[in-house]
Order: C-alpha cells, then structure tokens, then sequence
C-alpha cells in the first residue's frame, strides 16, 4: 500500500495567506501619498489576515508538529 499525500498542496495551505499578505503590503507603496488612511489600512488589513491565517493554519496541524512521511513525499 502506497500512502501519499501532495505536499505542493500542504505548502500552499500553510502558506497562501502569507504571501497575500505580504503582496498587499507591497501594494500600498503604489498608492500615492495623498492618500494616507488607505496607505495604512493596507499593511494593517493585510496583518490582520497573516494571523488569521496562522490560527486556521495552527488547526491544520497535526498536534505534534510535525510532518509525516506521506507529508515528506
């Protein structure tokens, strides 16, 4: 029998919303100076969703921490 799981999924899982993040950060350095309120809610929007997602994440978890080997391959 041949467990596998695909770990390009679990990497996004954990991930996506880091990098949502972290992209809309980026964002509000284009937005342009006048504009002050959207410029700071950006970076505090996209803050807010990083630990949302660390919470979601943390319930995704094994309560080990760690992977298995169908995670590993």
């Amino acid at each position: 029998m041949i467990i596998k799981r695909n770990s390009v999924g679990v990497y996004l899982q954990l991930f996506i919303g880091l990098y949502a993040g972290v992209l809309l950060t980026f964002c509000s350095f284009y937005i342009h100076l006048s504009e002050t309120g959207s410029r700071y809610a950006f970076p505090s929007a996209s803050y807010f969703g990083v630990v949302a997602n660390a919470y979601m994440t943390h319930s995704l978890l094994l309560s080990s921490g760690y992977f298995g080997w169908a995670d590993l391959w």
